[in-house]
């Protein structure tokens, strides 16, 4: 995968849109580097309704911390990935391909536009002194 093709925001999300405009979720490998351990997460149900920065699932880790995890763009819920919620470490272990986190028919490709490419997602890497996630509600 080419992570070109992504999109990322300051929480260490990540979006692809296919080529049927479906949208996939997911969490960088650069949020937590190899200091934690993924233990339970919980994702938005398919079906349902979500809104460009809402919260559609949250993780704790063995840190032990809660994460949130907010929504890059808005849409319906079309599929979560089962696999990672039975084995939360496919997160870390393979971000991009099997550790997605769900995937939805979004309501408005253009707020991915807000979003940061790669170049400048890397750039954000080296001047964030704070390497974990960010939480809204902390």
């Amino acid at each position: 995968m080419d992570l070109n093709d992504l999109r990322y925001s300051v929480e260490h999300i990540w979006v692809r849109l296919d080529e049927n405009q479906e949208a996939a979720l997911g969490l960088c490998e650069d949020a937590f580097g190899n200091r934690v351990e993924v233990r339970r997460l919980q994702l938005t149900p398919v079906g349902e309704e979500v809104f460009k920065d809402d919260i559609f699932g949250r993780f704790t880790t063995s840190k032990p911390k809660v994460f949130h995890l907010y929504a890059l763009m808005s849409g319906e819920v079309i599929e979560i990935n089962e696999d990672v919620l039975d084995a939360p470490d496919m997160i870390l272990e393979d971000p991009y391909q099997d550790g997605w986190l769900l995937r939805m028919e979004p309501s408005n490709t253009a707020e991915l536009d807000a979003l940061m490419t790669r170049e400048e997602y890397e750039d954000f890497l080296t001047e964030d002194i704070f390497t974990e996630p960010k939480d809204r509600e902390s």
